[in-house]
Order: structure tokens, then C-alpha cells, then sequence
């Protein structure tokens, strides 16, 4: 890379190291990527160079040590995913994201640099691992110009890490996954429920439909938010089955991966939405 060819520069080996203590052994991945050919010649080059000037420029600055491992996990992880998909032969975004500007700074080092903020400041630190995902993807899609990349971040640094689970679900019971069943027996009559379910877990769902993330399926369109709907306005048992990602919900589903989420978690979530039920 930039200041040396042979290995990673120390300071952003360093930046990559401090992230271990929040996401543990993809760091090592990361650093053998630095390390190695991909990011060393051809189209890697030009991402290599931003996550280099941008990584050292960040690690410069003065950051409790605690962020500094946030910003150096969400680092690594995005480093090891763009790893993984150019050396599986997928090709980076050629719209002049990575070309600098008349200031020198390229759109990728001002998405880069956003990202690492928002991980730096996340102290739900599972937040992390997605926030480094999302910018790996984004270095290979063109469909997301700058801007809207930097207001996809906006809003992600204003979800919580259960609203992050709440996406992933919803999409998964949408498409007729695992959860498909669970949605549509939140419907059943009340009187089989012995504990109600979590309100906290529906509040935050209100939240991810005013975001313009989740919304009521319709016949025909994009979902649109309950509040738009005959007699809706919040979210309910027997409402959830009609959830579906909004087309904003859909892009920060799919740049964050959230299908990868740990499935224990998603399981505890969905106790929470379901409530203690008669199977």
C-alpha cells in the first residue's frame, strides 16, 4: 500500500489491532488482507489507498480508547469483507467514487470517515461488524451515490442495534423464512397469550416505520408506513404480518447484511414480539 508495499503501514496495523476486543479474530483477517495482494495492484489499489489514508488519519486523532476499538473493529470487518469479494473476482464501483477531488479527498474517504465515526460513537458496540459491512458493500455499489451514503449512515447512527434485529426479521418472515409461521400466528385471539408480548420491541418498530424503513405490505407499490393505512398509526400483533421493508429499510438491509445476524439473538427478539403463546 502507500507507504509500503511489503506490509501494512504500522499505524494502521495498530488501527486494526485495537478493534479485537469488539469483533475478536476477524482483525487477523483483516491485517493478512492489507498484508496480501489484493488491495497491493489494479482496481484494489485505488480502495486500498483510501483504507490506508483515511485509517492512519483517523488512528491519529484523539479517541478514548474504547473508540478506538470500535473504529478499528468496524475497520477490520469492512477490510476483511472487501477482501472476500474481490478476491472471489467481484469488481469495485468505477463511477469516481475513489477518484480525489480537487481537495484531495476522495467520496470514498468522506464515507469511510463517516462510517468510522459513527463506530467510533456506537456504544451498542454489536452495531459495529454491520456499520464495517455496510461500507465494504458500498465500495462495490454505484447505485448508492455519495450523498445518499452519508444519509443512509445518519440514519443508522439513530437505530438501535434490537431495531437492526426488528429489519431482519421483518425481511425474513416477509420473504417466508424461518419466521413466516410466528407473524402469522400473532393473529391468533388473545386469550392463548399468557405473557404479553414485549411493547418496548413494538415501539421500536413505530420508530423503524417514521424512519421510512418498515412499512404495511400493499397490493400493489411500496409498502407504506401504518400511520397511511385505514385505521393504522402503530404496530400490533396482528398487524406485524403484514410488515415489510420500505425501500430505504431494503437498501440498509442488504449493505449492512443483516441476514448474518446471530441467530440466537433473532430468536430472543421474536420471544419478546410473540409473547409467551400456546404452540
Amino acid at each position: 500500500m502507500a507507504e509500503d508495499q511489503s506490509r501494512p503501514p504500522e499505524r494502521l496495523r495498530g488501527f486494526l489491532e485495537s478493534g479485537g476486543p469488539v469483533v475478536g479474530s476477524v482483525v487477523g483477517v483483516a491485517i493478512s488482507v492489507v498484508m496480501g495482494p489484493v488491495l497491493g495492484a489494479g482496481a484494489g489499489a485505488a480502495i486500498g489507498e483510501a483504507l490506508s489514508r483515511v485509517g492512519t488519519e483517523f488512528y491519529d486523532r484523539v479517541l478514548a480508547p474504547r473508540q478506538a476499538a470500535r473504529a478499528g473493529g468496524a475497520l477490520s470487518v469492512a477490510v476483511a469483507r472487501i477482501g472476500e469479494r474481490l478476491s472471489a473476482g467481484e469488481e469495485l464501483r468505477e463511477d469516481g467514487f475513489f477518484d480525489p477531488g480537487p481537495d484531495g479527498r476522495a467520496d470514498a474517504d468522506e464515507v469511510l470517515e463517516g462510517t468510522l465515526l459513527t463506530a467510533a460513537n456506537a456504544w451498542e458496540e454489536r452495531k459495529v461488524a454491520p456499520l464495517g459491512r455496510m461500507y465494504a458493500n458500498l465500495a462495490f455499489d454505484a447505485s448508492i451515490a455519495p450523498g445518499w451514503a452519508n444519509y443512509l449512515l445518519r440514519v443508522v447512527d439513530g437505530l438501535t442495534y434490537t431495531q437492526l434485529l426488528l429489519l431482519a426479521f421483518v425481511d425474513e418472515a416477509d420473504r417466508g423464512g424461518e419466521y413466516e409461521r410466528v407473524v402469522v400466528n400473532l393473529s391468533s385471539v388473545a386469550s392463548e397469550v399468557r405473557r404479553e408480548p414485549d411493547a418496548t420491541l413494538y415501539a421500536q418498530l413505530d420508530g423503524l416505520s417514521t424512519a421510512q424503513l418498515v412499512g404495511i405490505r400493499q397490493q400493489s407499490g411500496a409498502p407504506v408506513p401504518p400511520a397511511e393505512t385505514f385505521g393504522g398509526g402503530r404496530w400490533f400483533p396482528s398487524s406485524i404480518v403484514n410488515a415489510s421493508l420500505m425501500p430505504t429499510g431494503r437498501v440498509l438491509h442488504d449493505l449492512m447484511e443483516l441476514n448474518v445476524l446471530p441467530r440466537e439473538e433473532l430468536d430472543a427478539l421474536v420471544d419478546g414480539i410473540r409473547g409467551d403463546r400456546d404452540p
